[in-house]
Parts: C-alpha cells; sequence; structure tokens
C-alpha cells in the first residue's frame, strides 16, 4: 500500500497499517511534517479552536463535550505512539483565557445558557478615578429583571472578593447615574 504525505495522518495510517503487517510504503515530497503538520497548532488544544461555552452555544453541550473527550483521547495516543521515539514530545495542557473581562463574562454567560442576557460593555466611566481607586463599568443588557439577578447571584456565589481586597464589585440593576 502507498501513503501519500507524511503529515500526521499519513504517519498515522502508515503506523496502524504496519502494526497490522500490512506491506506500506510513505511517499513526501518534502521533509516530514513539512506542511500544515508542522505548523498547525490545532493538534495541541483540547477540544475546537474555539473556546469551549462557544462550542457549547454552537454545537449544544452533548456534542462539544463530545469533541473535547475525543480530542483529549487523540493527546493520549499520541503520546502511546511518541514512547521511545526521539520526538521530544511533552504533554504539557493547554489553557483558553480570555481577552478582557467583557470576553470572560460573555463566555461564562454562554456556558451557564444565559441567552436572555447581552453584555455591552466595558463601557468608560465618566469619572475614572474616585479616591485613589480606578473605575470601570461593565454592563449587562436584559428584558428580563430575573436574568439580570441570576447573573449576579451566579457570580456572587462563584467568585466572591476577599475582605482584605482593594477591589469592590457592585452590582446596580436600575442605574440611575452611570457616576
Amino acid at each position: 500500500m502507498v501513503i501519500v504525505g507524511g503529515g500526521i495522518t499519513g504517519l498515522a495510517v502508515l503506523g496502524a497499517l504496519c502494526s497490522r503487517g500490512v506491506d506500506a510504503i510513505l511517499l513526501e515530497r518534502d521533509k516530514v511534517a513539512a506542511g500544515a503538520s508542522g505548523r498547525n497548532a490545532g493538534f495541541l488544544l483540547a477540544g475546537v479552536a474555539e473556546n469551549y461555552a462557544r462550542a457549547v452555544a454552537r454545537y449544544g453541550r452533548s456534542t462539544a463535550a463530545e469533541v473535547w473527550r475525543f480530542t483529549l483521547e487523540n493527546h493520549a495516543l499520541v503520546a502511546a505512539l511518541a514512547t521511545g521515539l526521539d520526538a521530544g514530545h511533552r504533554v504539557r495542557g493547554s489553557l483558553t483565557v480570555a481577552l478582557d473581562a467583557a470576553e470572560w463574562l460573555r463566555a461564562l454567560l454562554e456556558s451557564q445558557a444565559i441567552a436572555d442576557v447581552k453584555v455591552v460593555g466595558p463601557a468608560p466611566c465618566p469619572v475614572d478615578r474616585i479616591k485613589r481607586r480606578w473605575r470601570w463599568h461593565l454592563l449587562l443588557k436584559s428584558q428580563k429583571a430575573s436574568a439580570l439577578s441570576r447573573v449576579g447571584r451566579y457570580f456572587v456565589e462563584r467568585f466572591p472578593v476577599p475582605a482584605s481586597h482593594s477591589m469592590r464589585v457592585a452590582f446596580d440593576r436600575d442605574p440611575v447615574s452611570l457616576l
């Protein structure tokens, strides 16, 4: 059997065929992993390219979880195949982080299936500093007061600000002033 392409897929097929006793040869026009396989970090990440919350919103919770498990199984398979090779394979994990507080809050809302609340901010404060404290606003918008209460309750229960911390978080469901 002839396998064309020495990327990760071609090498995986070659390994699987040879382990089953199939006489196979791999043809590569350049060097092994010279194409996308040598430059693509997608093999290193768990789940889909987007974060987990967006995957849940787009594909549903069960499909997103299944894709996540599938990629972790593939990581284990790659690690097993690299055992004994001088491939430099190391498992370091992956982490997707939010760019800012608004992106983090949007992902949190998506992951909790809270679709009726939209993040409008962050918005600049008209007075950005009062009594040596920097200020910013993260505005949430919803037609349902109960949805905003749910978000506030969720946030306070899971992310308490220590009493000794200089940060203060305030929720105002119906702001009269944005000062």
